[in-house]
């Protein structure tokens, strides 16, 4: 019997990442060569046995095994060892295989690799699944799952992008940057179509200098959007200052045109933690300028967006409806406000802008505290409309122990340089007396008690201490320690021999 006698009805495979052709669109494929064929008629249905199949396929797919089955009454094809399958675009390498050609369901198992040959994106894992696009089915489906799944994404670039567009072995153009791929681990990988990526179980992405992690994630790939969701973490080096970004949250977007960072948006007890400032809030945005951070946005849950869903029947806690106060930690000094603003400047902290009902406290000057201090006097605020905290670069005097050597003052981190308070603004300060710091008494003492209102204040700061302040219509408070007079050389008691003590 001539090999070509042997036809197998196949729909045109597409193997990964990329779209198949029209649906339902009928492709035959052809035994080219082989080492044997055995053929059985039973029931009017043929069952061949092939070694060493090789088929080709009319829409220019190539299979190739170690041996195969074909069950002709129920178009099943069985393949072991050695399994490939291969066209222009895709290459799909397995230790055997099954495939169900009236349903378009091609199933692979044993080290199983995908490849795209065009850009290098590839799919690896134990047990494979493709349903291929049909008249019932609009997008290839793919899920890849056992033995951790691995999948190397090669992302997309835009038309004016000078990202290489050419798959490998291709020259790069002089003004082209070479594309670097994601890697994804998770236990199971599923793919529909060319537009979305997902991943569930363990989840980790690397890229460059970004590690992602979370429960499960989805990746538009159409619009460049990657979602992380449950125990979501980001970390990101910033290519300027070398600081690395910890961003955290219930869920986590990244919003990446081109292939470049442009947004971050972390949701639910969402957390940015970085060199100079630690932000925390229901809601917490990082704008990107060229993969530059250059602003940080903390805001609470809209009001239209109600409680997070929670499935399973479990009321949401009371708290999901009124969530926390944004909050941000920079240079010993805690922000809280309806909504907060971060600005960087060449990758250092410039500016922290609290609005709604926003308050500042220090926790820089915590030693004026003993045991006995009350409560309400353990911390020095501020509170207003609008709070602006500026800062600048701290570094130390020269010939001290954290210079350089060469003598030049070293930049030791960021210090508040201004503080301004607007709209009901209001202060409380504290302060030693100036006649305990006149003697240089040593440890706590009694404090002056600073209160003041005004339409707007301004505390112009010195290494963590109130150098200046102005305050627009002032009105407020000042108390102070009363020092008791020493008594009199002739009012102290004789000592044992008669004498006043002196």
């Amino acid at each position: 019997m001539p090999s070509r006698a042997l036809r197998l009805p196949m729909v045109g495979l597409a193997l990964l990442f990329a779209g198949t052709g029209a649906a339902g669109q009928q492709s035959s494929c052809d035994l080219i060569s082989s080492l044997r064929v055995v053929s059985n008629r039973t029931n009017n249905a043929r069952v061949s046995y092939v070694s060493a199949p090789r088929f080709e396929c009319t829409d220019g797919t190539r299979i190739e095994a170690d041996s195969s089955v074909t069950f002709e009454a129920t178009s099943f094809t069985q393949l072991f060892g050695n399994v490939i399958f291969r066209d222009a675009k895709r290459e799909l390498y397995a230790d055997r295989a099954q495939y169900f050609s009236r349903v378009g369901r091609l199933q692979a198992q044993g080290s199983v690799r995908l490849i795209n040959l065009e850009d290098g994106s590839l799919l690896t894992g134990e047990d494979l699944v493709l349903l291929q696009e049909s008249d019932d089915r609009a997008e290839e489906d793919v899920t890849m799952r056992e033995g951790r799944p691995h999948a190397r994404l090669v992302p997309r670039v835009g038309p004016d992008s000078t990202a290489v567009q050419a798959g490998p072995g291709v020259d790069q153009p002089e003004n082209s940057v070479e594309r670097v791929p994601y890697e994804v681990d998770a236990d199971l990988i599923h793919l529909v179509g060319d537009r979305l990526f997902q991943a569930r179980g363990r989840v980790e992405v690397t890229h460059e200098g970004l590690h992602a992690y979370g429960d499960s994630l989805e990746f538009q790939q159409e619009i460049g959007w990657l979602t992380l969701f449950e125990n979501a973490r980001i970390l990101s080096q910033d290519t300027v200052s070398g600081d690395t970004l910890d961003v955290r949250g219930d869920t986590i977007t990244m919003k990446l045109p081109n292939d470049q960072i442009d947004e971050i948006e972390a949701r639910g007890r969402a957390r940015l933690l970085a060199q100079d400032i630690d932000m925390r809030g229901p809601i917490i945005r990082l704008v990107f300028q060229e993969e530059e951070l250059e602003r940080v946005f903390a805001v609470r849950r809209d009001v239209d967006d109600g409680p997070p869903p929670v499935s399973g029947g479990v009321d949401p806690p009371a708290s999901s409806a009124h969530p926390a106060q944004p909050q941000a930690v920079a240079a010993d000094f805690v922000l809280t406000g309806d909504s907060i603003q971060a600005d960087l400047l060449g990758g250092e902290l410039d500016r922290v802008t609290a609005t709604g009902t926003a308050r500042g406290v220090t926790t820089s000057r915590d030693s004026l505290n003993t045991e006995d201090t009350d409560e309400l006097f353990q911390s020095d605020w501020m509170e207003g409309d609008t709070i602006i905290a500026t800062f600048r670069s701290a570094s130390v005097a020269p010939g001290d122990a954290t210079t350089d050597g060469s003598g030049a003052a070293e930049p030791t981190g960021r210090q508040i340089d201004l503080l301004v308070a607007r709209g009901g603004a209001r202060s409380f300060y504290r302060s030693a007396p100036e006649s305990a710091l006149a003697d240089g008494a040593a440890g706590p003492q009694e404090l002056e008690l600073n209160y003041v209102i005004g339409d707007e204040i301004r505390l112009f700061m010195k290494d963590g201490e109130v150098e200046i302040m102005e305050v627009d219509n002032p009105t407020g408070i000042n108390l102070r320690p009363r020092r008791a007079p020493a008594p009199p050389p002739d009012s102290l008691p004789p000592n044992g021999n008669g004498d006043r003590r002196e």
